[in-house]
C-alpha cells in the first residue's frame, strides 16, 4: 500500500501542475493572499497580517506561513511568480488524496482506498482548488487527516481491536494546523461526527482513545502561541474581525454577495464533484439502508450529513465550500 499512496501523491501533483503557471489570478482573494505572503515576506514580520497599508484578519496565519515559506525555499524571495504560491494548494490536494486513500483503505480495503484517492484528484473542485493559493486546498488536507485518524479510532473500538497509538496524534495535531489556517471549521466537522455517532448509538466510550486532554494540549501548543501574539500586537483587532465579523457575519447574515436559501449545496454537488457526482448520490442512498448494520457506513454517514446540513443552514454560501 505504500507504493499506492506515493502514486496517488505524485498523480495529484501531476493533475494540478498543468495551469499552475500559466492561470492568471482567479479572483480577488486570491491576490490578497498572495499580496500579504509577499509583504511578509518583504518585512520578516511573521505575526501580523498586511494587505497593503491594511491589516487583513479574515483568517489566520497558517496559509500566509506555508505560502512564505514555499517562496523563501523557491530562492526568489518577494519577487517568486504566482505558481510558487500556488504550490501549496497543490500540496495540500495531494496530502488529501493520499489520505482519503488511507482512510478508505482502513474502511474498506485497499482498493477502495485507491479508488477513493484517484477520485478526489480528479474530480472538478479538488482541480480548482489545487490551482487557487488561498486557504481551503490545505484545510481540506487537515480535514480529512484529521477524520481519517477519527475513523480509525472509532472502527477500531468497535472491532475490539487495539488502536494504534499514533492515531490520536494524527487528529489532534491536524486540528491545530486547521485552526492556523482557517479557524475552527476542522473543529467543526469532527464535533459533528462525534455528536451524530453519539446520537445514533448512545455509546461515547470508544472516545477515551482520543486522549482529549492530552489532545487539546497539543493543539493550545499549536495554535496559542500566535493567537496570544496577534492578538496582543493588533490590540484585539484580530478577534474582532475574524471571529466577530468574518466568521459570524457570514453565519448570521449573506455575506460578499453570497447570500443564499438552503438547498445550494444539494444544487451544485454533481458540479463539483464532476464526474463522480451521480455516482456518489447513489452510493450514499445505498449506505443510508445499510446505516444499522455497518459502523463503517455509519461512520461516513455522521461524517458528511450534518456538516452539510450546517452549511446548508448557514446563509453565506460560497461554491468551494
Amino acid at each position: 500500500m505504500n507504493r499506492n499512496y506515493v502514486l496517488l501523491f505524485l498523480f495529484s501533483l501531476l493533475l494540478t501542475a498543468s495551469g499552475l503557471a500559466s492561470l492568471p489570478p482567479i479572483d480577488r482573494d486570491e491576490s490578497r493572499f498572495v499580496q500579504a505572503t509577499k509583504q511578509m515576506v518583504e518585512t520578516g514580520d511573521y505575526v501580523d497580517i498586511r494587505f497593503q497599508d491594511m491589516s487583513r484578519y479574515q483568517k489566520p496565519v497558517g496559509i500566509y506561513w506555508l505560502q512564505s515559506a514555499a517562496v523563501t525555499l523557491s530562492g526568489e524571495g518577494a519577487a517568486a511568480p504566482i505558481w510558487v504560491y500556488r504550490l501549496v494548494s497543490a500540496l495540500g490536494i495531494a496530502i488529501a488524496v493520499v489520505a482519503i486513500a488511507w482512510t478508505g483503505a482502513s474502511l474498506f480495503g485497499a482498493n477502495a482506498g485507491l479508488a477513493a484517492g484517484l477520485i478526489m484528484a480528479a474530480i472538478f473542485a479538488t482541480a480548482f482548488e489545487g490551482r487557487d493559493a488561498k486557504t481551503d486546498a490545505m484545510l481540506l488536507a487537515c480535514c480529512v487527516a484529521a477524520q481519517g485518524a477519527l475513523a480509525r479510532i472509532y472502527t477500531a473500538s468497535r472491532r475490539n481491536e487495539p488502536v494504534a497509538a499514533h492515531l490520536w496524534w494524527i487528529f489532534w495535531v491536524a486540528q491545530g494546523i486547521a485552526i492556523l489556517i482557517k479557524g475552527p471549521i476542522a473543529p467543526l466537522l469532527s464535533v459533528l461526527t462525534v455528536a451524530a455517532l453519539f446520537a445514533f448509538e448512545r455509546d461515547g466510550r470508544w472516545l477515551k482513545n482520543l486522549k482529549v486532554g492530552r489532545g487539546l494540549l497539543i493543539v493550545l501548543l499549536i495554535a496559542l502561541p500566535w493567537l496570544a501574539l496577534i492578538t496582543w500586537k493588533s490590540h484585539g483587532a484580530f478577534l474582532q474581525q475574524a471571529v466577530g465579523k468574518d466568521m459570524l457575519g457570514k453565519v448570521a447574515s449573506g455575506e460578499e454577495s453570497h447570500g443564499i436559501p438552503p438547498g445550494f449545496y444539494a444544487l451544485t454537488y454533481s458540479l463539483f464533484m464532476w464526474p463522480f457526482g451521480l455516482i456518489a448520490v447513489g452510493a450514499g442512498l445505498q449506505a443510508l439502508n445499510r446505516l444499522r448494520d455497518d459502523p463503517r457506513l455509519r461512520f461516513c454517514l455522521a461524517w458528511y450529513i450534518p456538516f452539510w446540513l450546517v452549511f446548508e443552514l448557514i446563509p453565506t454560501k460560497l461554491p468551494h465550500y
